[in-house]
């Protein structure tokens, strides 16, 4: 597996748990069994570890593999990236179609803000896994 493969997963998994845990709180204020005030604490807590953690793996395997870090992206790679992003952008036109939408469900600005914020986490999450199934396919 490539350093640019392992510090997709490393993004991908970091993403995928720390929002799982900010969008879990979100529902629980929607249920009524958390204060909305605490979201915004929570989303910080959310980003500085998400920052921190990646800084750290990234280094970690930074270390581990210094040759194979200072590589240049190669044209295979960037045209994954690039087909990865179009997926992503589906993604997102999607969401932002659907919060749209929520709009004529709730006018509250928290929720609304909250599937904003959904949209733009699903389209990243998108982009990083299917960077990481085109790698895992051209591997095979």
């Amino acid at each position: 597996m490539s350093f640019r493969e392992k510090t997709l997963w490393v993004s991908f998994v970091l993403l995928f748990t720390l929002f799982g845990v900010y969008f879990w709180h979100v529902t629980q204020v929607g249920h009524g069994n958390a204060d909305p005030n605490s979201t915004f604490h929570i989303f910080l807590l959310v980003l500085i570890t998400l920052i921190v953690a990646e800084l750290a793996v990234r280094l970690v395997l930074r270390i581990r593999n210094p040759k194979e870090a200072r590589a240049a992206r190669d044209e295979r790679e960037r045209a994954i990236e690039l087909r990865a992003r179009s997926i992503a952008y589906y993604v997102m036109l999607a969401g932002a179609l659907l919060t749209v939408g929520s709009v004529h469900i709730s006018t509250d600005g928290y929720f609304l803000a909250q599937h904003i914020l959904l949209a733009l986490v699903v389209a990243e999450l998108t982009r990083l896994g299917a960077q990481i199934v085109i790698f895992r396919r051209e591997a095979a």
